[in-house]
Parts: C-alpha cells; sequence; structure tokens
C-alpha cells in the first residue's frame, strides 16, 4: 500500500500555502479541517478537506517575540473552539490563537523570560490538555 498526500504537494520545504518547512505538529477538529504547525515558516496552516491550499491561521509574520508572531515550535493544541494553543519554546510561552483571529495571540503561560518560577517557562517543547481543559 501507498499513502495519500493529504496536505503540503512538494519534497522540499519552503513557504508557500501548498508547503511546509518542518511541521512538527497535527490536529483536526470536528469538521475535519486539518491544523499544521509549521515549525520554520513560524506558522499554523489550516486545510479544508479536498483542497489543495492550505491557509494561515496563526503566525505567518516570521519569527519573533511580539504576539503576531509566533517562535520556535513543536506542540500544539486545538480545543472544541477551533482556538489554538501553541507551546513556544523559543519564546518561553504558551500562546493562544482565538479561532478567526489571524491578527495576534495572546500569553495564556510564561512571560517570555526563560525561568523557574511560577509565571516563567523554560524551553516548553510539548503540551498536554487533560479531560477537564485544565
Amino acid at each position: 500500500t501507498s499513502g495519500v498526500t493529504i496536505a503540503g504537494f512538494t519534497t522540499a520545504g519552503g513557504a508557500g500555502y501548498s508547503e511546509f518547512n518542518s511541521p512538527t505538529a497535527i490536529s483536526i477538529d470536528l469538521n475535519g479541517m486539518i491544523y499544521v504547525l509549521d515549525r520554520d515558516n513560524y506558522r499554523v496552516q489550516k486545510w479544508l478537506p479536498g483542497q489543495p491550499l492550505g491557509f494561515t491561521v496563526a503566525g505567518g509574520h516570521g519569527a519573533g517575540t511580539s504576539l503576531d508572531k509566533i517562535g520556535l515550535s513543536n506542540a500544539m493544541y486545538l480545543d472544541d473552539q477551533s482556538n489554538i494553543y501553541i507551546s513556544e519554546y523559543s519564546n518561553h510561552r504558551v500562546s493562544k490563537w482565538l479561532n478567526g483571529n489571524l491578527t495576534a495571540g495572546s500569553r495564556v503561560a510564561g512571560n517570555g523570560t526563560a525561568g523557574t518560577t511560577s509565571y516563567q517557562l523554560d524551553s516548553p517543547w510539548g503540551i498536554y490538555v487533560d479531560a477537564n481543559y485544565t
């Protein structure tokens, strides 16, 4: 048997709407929409079923620490409202991008500086949400 490509259409990484550059996480919402954390393009791409191109729903403005940008990331969580939570290890934070808000995310954990206090994170690598969404 062989696989079928459902998102991304090149063998080399790129920044186009049909390309990824180091995709590190994937989520599928209740409507079958596919969300891909495209780490080295600093964005999350959303793919509608059967469509050849995705579109950016979080980040996509290059690397940076401002809330309209996403740092290097390996993990995301998609809640039941299609809000996106991203664990940004280079920005020492977890950001939340509201469904439909393409302008900027908000910080929900960490203050952007590596540390060990209760309000800091140090290069968070993953994200976990329990059955109570906490």
